[in-house]
């Protein structure tokens, strides 16, 4: 029973859920979550029983809940080796470009303003070398493309990096897949051709036209959303597999829902990532105040029975429902290596160097002739899980949430070994009411009407892809 979480309710009740299995109980008694938090700890599950004096006609019907919602999974998801390998996962992120040719309002790299500098194939070739040397063998590699800037901008280097990375993975007996973030402002022969190379694309969208062109506006001052627009519908046509980034400033958040509506019509897809503005590099040039937690998380909740309604995956905290990690939150945990166009290598594409604000995640760099890694900042950063993060150690959420974003806890605290206050209460919030509501969807708290659950579940939505 490895993989039983109890979370305790403002009741007094708890609820008891296993996400590996996909199994989760109905409201149940205190002394049903006693017995499963002991059970948790290492006791056996008759002695914990006998310890609560639970009542013999219950006692069956206790075993057969607990037995349930255990499962039957030996393992999960884990990492792909061990703390001390000098190795990378199966996912090289390069970042271009710092040229963009927006000026979005909250950009965290300011990208276009502290410097235009363009990757060099010499370092791309280097990068994909050493990777590859370094990687995990697998039958899958993932090359992203990620910004600082727009990426689109070094399409040469982009093309001959597909090309190469390709013939090494295909060497190997694998395959390469391809990704890319973007903000969709180029020619329609250019999006035809990004159509044709990605597998994946990420898509930057705010909403109607009023916010998307005061938030991403071009380096005149004029309005992206017509040629952003544009790009996703040949992207579609295509058949790419499309995913809308959607960031939340203080302008939108109360039009939340409106902004979704909008995107709804005028794209096909599900996927739906709405992100509140965490970091504003470009603030002090064009006065976006830090963003209202507080009002965003009441606006989201209210937000998600349209999104389902909508047919959108709102990938939001509640991703963190449907996700079970080992201690982990996510590859910037020492096992992606993100290299910036000026040759600064991370661990996380929100980190291009000192001046992202989180030292923990720079663990290497290009010397003009060779890539040089600190493997022991990787090393630390692989010890980043909630078994050493003090407030994770007791969270029913703990395997779900793991700390959550290194970027934000560093930001706020200054190391990655920490957590944000703020997400932390997000995530509690949202996944609490989650799994309560489906608890309270069932007639009893044991018996056949435990059942496997997906988020979305209390409003008839379905799942969002995990992590």
């Amino acid at each position: 029973m490895m993989h039983l979480q109890v979370l305790w309710l403002d009741d007094g009740q708890c609820v008891l859920f296993n996400v590996p299995d996909k199994r989760i109980s109905g409201r149940a008694p205190a002394f049903v979550g006693r017995v499963a938090e002991k059970i948790v700890d290492g006791k056996d599950l008759t002695a914990a029983i006998a310890e609560e004096s639970v009542d013999p006609d219950m006692r069956r019907r206790i075993v057969d809940l607990l037995t349930y919602i255990g499962g039957e999974r030996s393992s999960v998801r884990t990492e792909p080796f061990g703390r001390n390998e000098k190795r990378f996962g199966n996912v090289l992120a390069l970042c271009p470009s710092t040229k963009c040719n927006l000026r979005c309002m909250y950009c965290s790299g300011n990208a276009g303003n502290c410097s235009d500098t363009l990757m060099d194939w010499d370092l791309a070739k280097t990068a994909i070398d050493y990777y590859f040397a370094h990687a995990r063998e697998k039958d899958a590699y993932v090359l992203q493309f990620h910004g600082g800037g727009e990426p689109m901008l070094n399409m040469g280097v982009i093309k001959k990096s597909i090309d190469y990375a390709r013939s090494i993975a295909e060497g190997k007996g694998g395959r390469l897949t391809t990704k890319i973030s973007t903000n969709g402002y180029f020619s329609p022969d250019t999006a035809r051709w990004a159509a044709d190379t990605f597998n994946d694309v990420s898509l930057s969208l705010d909403g109607p036209p009023d916010i998307h062109d005061r938030q991403r506006p071009t380096m005149n001052g004029k309005g992206s959303y017509d040629v952003a627009c544009r790009t996703l519908r040949i992207l579609e046509e295509k058949g790419v597999h499309l995913r809308i980034n959607t960031v939340i400033t203080n302008y939108g958040i109360d039009r939340m829902e409106e902004i979704i509506g909008h995107i709804r019509s005028v794209t096909r897809t599900t996927e739906l990532r709405l992100l509140p503005m965490e970091y504003c590099g470009r603030c002090a040039e064009s006065g976006a105040s830090p963003l209202d937690f507080e009002r965003y998380a009441l606006n989201l909740e209210e937000l998600l029975p349209a999104a389902l309604s909508l047919d959108f995956d709102l990938l939001d905290v509640l991703e963190n429902a449907d996700y079970y990690t080992d201690g982990h939150y996510c590859r910037a945990c020492g096992y992606v290596m993100c290299v910036a166009p000026h040759g600064r290598i991370s661990t996380c594409i929100e980190v291009m160097d000192e001046a992202s604000g989180v030292d923990d995640l720079l663990i290497g760099r290009y010397d003009g002739e060779k890539i040089v890694i600190d493997w022991n900042a990787v090393f630390r950063l692989r010890d980043r899980t909630y078994h050493n993060l003090e407030p994770c150690k007791k969270c029913a959420f703990r395997s779900n949430c793991s700390g959550n974003c290194l970027v934000r806890a560093g930001r706020k605290n200054g190391t990655v070994m920490s957590v944000d206050p703020d997400a932390c209460a997000m995530t509690k919030k949202a996944l609490t009411k989650y799994f309560a509501n489906v608890a309270d969807s069932l007639e009893d708290f044991v018996g056949t009407e435990c059942f496997p659950f997906t988020p979305g579940y209390m409003l008839g939505g379905a799942s969002p892809d995990g992590r």
